[in-house]
């Protein structure tokens, strides 16, 4: 069973974000600011590590619910590399609360691609675990696994994304994802492979390469603000989906059972991602999905109609409803610190075969 320990032991341990209900983002405004709109995610130089969501809201009737929170590897530590001879591999995770109660879920990836893990000794492999997190708590989660992908004398990174109450379901086409969907990483941990994998996780579709921006497309991210002050959103990685028929709403359409919506990419460095749409919390792994994307410095953009296939998924294991989930994450395939996952907006979309 994971480990609780009271908090203050720790109080200066871990770092903490102050999550406040009452700070509101106007999703409207950001998302008719194409192509402005974007989800990021911090990485310090402590192990430790926090992320607000950028698209957080206000629950309804004044409520205020504040969420202090951290996460972060006991083992291995951040210098400390591991090896796999063939034998499940283990970390500890740890989820450090100061605030209200929560359930945190736990993604890992192995050179971005999704890799399922068992906890606390358990034989069932999940791709998220859900660990309820009681306010005023320390909880560390043994985890093990072994890894989708890697060969022989090669070194691969397995990276781990904290969501916030993944538990959270909406209950309508207009549910507005308060805190839940908040992404948070920390630093990514090197596994030296003296065997192949067992099942190589490889041949991922590629979309195509970005292309050239137009003037009207450079202006919207090259420009003098209000204040005088320059502004190059090509500086850092956006990543942005959304709604192609209207990018103010917080739902997508269904048709034909296909999920239809715009993904755009632009800015950064040169880098690989491995993008990944999450139905329910769950990867979609398919024919089509993961695929890779290959980002270029500069005035470049990538930006396509995307189309996710429902009737490619079991309801059971995506747990699909009348209402659901949708967000896709894009996945550094190298480790280090230069380059960080995001998270796109999360929508809702209606499941045609709901009973």
């Amino acid at each position: 069973m994971p480990r609780f320990i009271n908090l203050r032991k720790y109080a200066g341990h871990t770092l903490r974000l102050l999550l406040s209900a009452a700070l509101v983002w106007n999703l409207a405004a950001c998302a008719a600011q194409a192509p402005e709109q974007t989800g990021n995610s911090t990485d310090t130089r402590t192990e430790a590590s926090t992320q607000e969501n950028p698209f957080a809201a206000v629950p309804g009737d004044g409520e205020i619910v504040a969420f202090a929170y951290a996460f972060g590897l006991e083992s291995p530590k951040y210098t400390d590399t591991m090896v796999y001879d063939g034998t499940p591999l283990q970390v500890t995770y740890y989820i450090n609360s100061d605030g209200a109660a929560m359930s945190v879920g736990v993604l890992m990836f192995v050179n971005g691609v999704p890799q399922p893990y068992s906890v606390d000794g358990g034989e069932t492999d999940s791709y998220m675990y859900i660990q309820p997190v009681e306010a005023d708590a320390y909880v560390a989660v043994q985890a093990q696994f072994v890894p989708v992908c890697g060969s022989a004398g090669e070194t691969v990174s397995i990276r781990f994304l904290c969501i916030l109450n993944p538990q959270l379901r909406p209950d309508a086409l207009n549910y507005v994802y308060g805190h839940t969907n908040s992404m948070t990483t920390f630093h990514s941990r090197d596994i030296i492979m003296e065997v192949d994998a067992t099942e190589q996780a490889s041949g991922y579709p590629q979309l195509e390469m970005p292309r050239e921006m137009t003037q009207e497309e450079i202006d919207q991210v090259i420009y003098t603000d209000g204040s005088g002050n320059s502004v190059n959103k090509l500086d850092w990685f956006h990543f942005v989906a959304r709604n192609a028929e209207d990018s103010s709403l917080v739902s997508l359409p269904v048709e034909d059972h296909c999920i239809r919506f715009q993904l755009q990419s632009y800015g950064g460095s040169d880098a690989a991602y491995m993008v990944i749409p999450y139905i329910n919390q769950v990867p979609m792994l398919s024919g089509s999905y993961p695929c890779l994307l290959n980002m270029k410095s500069g005035t470049y953009i990538f930006s396509r109609l995307m189309a996710l296939d429902l009737s490619e998924l079991d309801p059971d294991v995506y747990q699909l409803q009348s209402y659901n989930t949708l967000y896709l994450l894009a996945i550094p395939l190298n480790g280090g610190s230069a380059l960080q996952p995001v998270i796109t907006q999360s929508f809702v979309f209606c499941w045609e075969d709901a009973e």
